[in-house]
């Protein structure tokens, strides 16, 4: 009854669901097509060329027609995922990701990581704070924060999605603008989501008698089941 209103009708159902730094991009999987015979081409398959279409912008309040090519498929839409979300080099990211640097990388921890992160001092003076950048899927190992008196650490997320788990609880994602407060004494790991880069400042709480104690390596089997990857 639908096609009585719509030229094109198609059902969809979820395929995935593609998280960036201020977004979701759903993807859906067209599983079946209603059309109207106007509306097809001469082989029988539906031509957008010949129908009128308008598009909804929440944004700007207003309708907009929509018209020819603009993008070749598969390439236009997979270079703005790859560009936003999923580039293979940190260089790649775009200027405005974060307003902390990626800095170096953290070859002097890189044992206690699986994954490439990377390290930039924000401050080493009166409160230790780094930015600490992950690239898709890096974690580091579980590890305590141990302290006679005080101590612990912050996390505050930057730019991109990651998880934070501890001992004996489910992972939490969490995202640009989230803070983690990690207690002195708590068995934890934190790191990049599945196909996001990920960064956070690193806040050394002060104390006495603190040290960092690094233990087993959060493996792939683990990592999957508290991130939901496949």
């Amino acid at each position: 009854p639908v096609i009585d209103e719509f030229p094109v009708v198609m059902e969809c159902e979820l395929a995935e669901v593609v998280s960036t730094d201020s977004f979701y991009c759903i993807v859906g999987r067209i599983v079946n097509t209603a059309a109207e015979e106007r509306a097809l081409d001469e082989v029988g398959k539906v031509d957008p060329s010949k129908l009128d279409i308008i598009a909804f912008d929440q944004f700007r309040h207003g309708y907009y027609a929509m018209g020819g090519q603009v993008g070749k498929a598969w390439n236009a839409g997979a270079a703005i995922v790859a560009r936003v979300c999923r580039p293979a080099e940190p260089e790649q990211l775009p200027a405005d990701w974060s307003v902390f640097p990626v800095g170096e990388p953290n070859t002097a921890y890189a044992q206690y990581f699986i994954g490439r992160s990377f390290l930039a001092p924000v401050s080493t003076s009166q409160v230790g704070v780094f930015a600490v950048t992950f690239e898709p899927g890096c974690r580091n190992n579980w590890h305590i924060h141990h302290a006679e008196k005080g101590g612990g650490q912050i996390l505050i997320v930057t730019a991109g999605e990651g998880y934070y788990q501890e001992w004996g609880k489910p992972a939490q994602r969490i995202r640009k603008g989230d803070t983690v407060n990690i207690p002195a004494g708590v068995k934890h790991w934190h790191g990049a989501a599945p196909g996001c880069w990920f960064q956070h400042l690193a806040v050394e709480v002060p104390g006495e008698g603190t040290r960092n104690e690094w233990l087993e390596p959060v493996d792939d089997a683990a990592y999957r089941a508290a991130t939901g990857a496949k």
